[in-house]
């Protein structure tokens, strides 16, 4: 990979990551490093790239499976070296002029068309409208955009490309279908991976892959033998989306529903009832605050400076453990992930909730060290 990309020399244990595992999804790079991709939509692929330059891989390259977007924005930046020519742009003069999806888009910088859809995230049990980053440098893992149409004619051509491919396209597409079965295979799903399709032989070949960003979901299954193909595209991230395509084949295969949770869905109802229960808190602890200080200037209530000490440091101590547990608890329960990819892909109803938490930490702690001014008639 140094051959193309000079500067960017990720290893582990002095191996390094080749093309075909950056294809594969054997890089060793982590799961957490879809924190590079920061907010705003004009950071291109070389930046994306150059801030992955000092993160570590997880594990030797060639070894494991372990999907990784940011894969996909370091052969974006790989083809754009080796053409000279930028990714948006090749994608639509290789791929989508010759199958004919005019409409499907990539973010380039231009406006986006007038026909495409509000993205929505959920916010306290509603879809709720979110003008989100289009993230033109990192385009290739999850923000090109099209409809059911254009995506009919590419399951048209998948299957062309797994039953008899007949023009270049359709060998490259299916090469794209072989999985790699030189490793373990996906611990998710429990298949092998192919240079984007996850190969399932459950009833008959069949190739999945779902889609997401923050405010978009889809997933597409293709099973060739019988001409089977399921589209399911969402204006709302959501897992029940992604998960939506092999439930629909599980149920024409057996007759029987799955069963699936709401991620995200349960992630906002527990935001919900911590949000109520922390409101309860700030206000009835805000009122009782408002009511000593109330008390000790009216009453002229005072303290030794001992029990200030004592009672700011408490102070200080339970703020500093509240601050800490914002920053670093939400982290903990989703993947490590840092704060700013959770609020950029959880609901809208997380980053408050963690607010009102906080505030209502404080406030109880803030209550405890106003305790210590006694009345005067108590001495």
């Amino acid at each position: 990979m140094q051959s193309y990309l000079p500067w960017f020399t990720p290893s582990y244990n002095g191996v390094e990551p080749r093309v075909r595992d950056l294809m594969y999804h054997t890089s060793g790079l982590a799961f957490g490093t879809i924190e590079h991709v920061r907010s705003g939509n004009s950071d291109s692929a070389e930046k994306i790239v150059r801030s992955l330059v000092n993160d570590s891989l997880v594990f030797e390259p060639g070894t494991a499976f372990s999907y990784a977007t940011l894969n996909y924005t370091v052969l974006a930046l790989i083809i754009e070296e080796v053409t000279q020519k930028s990714f948006a742009t090749l994608i639509r003069s290789e791929i989508l002029e010759p199958l004919d999806l005019n409409k499907t888009w990539i973010p380039d910088g231009t406006a986006a068309p007038q026909t495409k859809s509000d993205g929505h995230k959920l916010r306290y049990g509603q879809a709720a409208r979110v003008e989100a980053p289009l993230h033109i440098g990192h385009a290739p893992a999850g923000y090109i955009h099209s409809n059911l149409s254009d995506m009919r004619l590419w399951a048209e051509a998948i299957l062309t490309a797994a039953k008899k491919p007949a023009s270049e396209l359709d060998t490259a597409f299916a090469q794209s279908l072989k999985p790699n079965m030189s490793v373990a295979p996906s611990p998710t799903y429990g298949s092998f991976y192919g240079t984007g399709w996850f190969v399932f032989n459950t009833w008959g070949t069949e190739y999945y892959h779902a889609g997401a960003n923050p405010t978009f979901s889809s997933c597409i299954d293709i099973k060739p033998d019988n001409d089977t193909v399921i589209v399911v595209l969402a204006n709302l991230n959501s897992n029940l989306v992604a998960e939506s395509c092999r439930s629909i084949l599980f149920y024409l295969e057996t007759g029987n529903f799955g069963h699936s949770s709401e991620f995200f869905k349960t992630i906002d109802r527990y935001a919900m009832g911590l949000s109520a229960l922390a409101l309860v808190v700030v206000f009835v602890t805000l009122a009782l605050c408002l009511y000593r200080c109330f008390c000790i200037f009216k009453e002229k209530r005072i303290s030794t400076r001992i029990g200030v000490l004592k009672s700011g440091f408490s102070l200080a101590l339970w703020v500093g453990l509240a601050t800490g547990l914002a920053l670093v608890l939400p982290s903990m329960l989703f993947y490590m992930l840092p704060l700013s990819v959770l609020f950029e892909w959880g609901p809208l109803s997380l980053a408050p909730t963690i607010i009102l938490l906080w505030c209502a930490a404080a406030l109880a702690a803030l209550f405890r060290f106003l305790g210590t001014w006694q009345s005067t008639t108590l001495r």
